[in-house]
């Protein structure tokens, strides 16, 4: 098989959020508590898991503490929602 010569193409993978990126989206959860909202969709299934275990464990900042919010994931869907900072609604 003959090589083919170039340069590697985009990854595909986007740029991360600063951690005061989702603040906006965590004032507007906070603000409805107890209501599901679409938070984001992300590109695949596993990125969309990684995302909800941080918004549940309050490692994304806008969404601390840990408990405060519920996230659930359908697909490449991330729903959340405001829970109260001892995690009932």
């Amino acid at each position: 098989m003959a090589l083919q010569w170039e340069a590697p193409g985009e990854t595909g993978r986007g740029k991360a959020r600063s951690p005061r990126a989702w603040a906006k989206e965590a004032a507007q959860l906070s603000s409805r508590s107890g209501e599901w909202a679409l938070l984001c969709t992300k590109s695949t299934p596993h990125a969309a898991v990684g995302l909800a275990h941080r918004v549940k464990s309050g490692d994304l900042a806008a969404f601390s503490p840990a408990g405060a919010f519920e996230a659930t994931v359908r697909g490449c869907r991330v729903y959340v929602r405001h829970v109260g900072a001892d995690g009932a609604s």
